[in-house]
């Protein structure tokens, strides 16, 4: 599941776990490249349980976590474990989506 949030308190709150993954997808209603990733972006959310996946809509203009994170285009992608920016994407690319969660995600564990 994405879950949509636009304050640095939110984000917070999702990344408390030093050790998880958080993929921010800044991204925008009118942003055609945008909304050409946004399946790819779901489907990775859906295969990806210990993954958290978050987006923040910049279709009414910037917000605090766009300011924050120094976001200048879009789709942006976003790679936390825990609050640190550990990779960044610029741009649909779906495989470099896919080729960074499998390097930063800690596998869900079977306990």
């Amino acid at each position: 599941m994405v879950a949509e949030i636009s304050t640095a308190a939110q984000l917070k709150e999702l990344t408390t776990d030093a050790s998880k993954l958080t993929v921010i997808d800044f991204t925008a209603s009118w942003c055609p490249p945008c909304q050409a990733i946004k399946p790819v972006f779901e489907g990775l959310a859906n295969d990806n349980a210990n993954v958290n996946f978050v987006k923040v809509d910049l279709s009414e203009g910037t917000n605090e976590l766009a300011t924050m994170y120094s976001v200048t285009a879009m789709p942006t992608f976003i790679f936390l474990v825990g609050a640190e920016e550990v990779h960044r994407i610029r741009g649909a690319n779906p495989a470099g989506l896919k080729s960074a969660i499998a390097q930063h995600a800690k596998p869900a564990s079977s306990a």
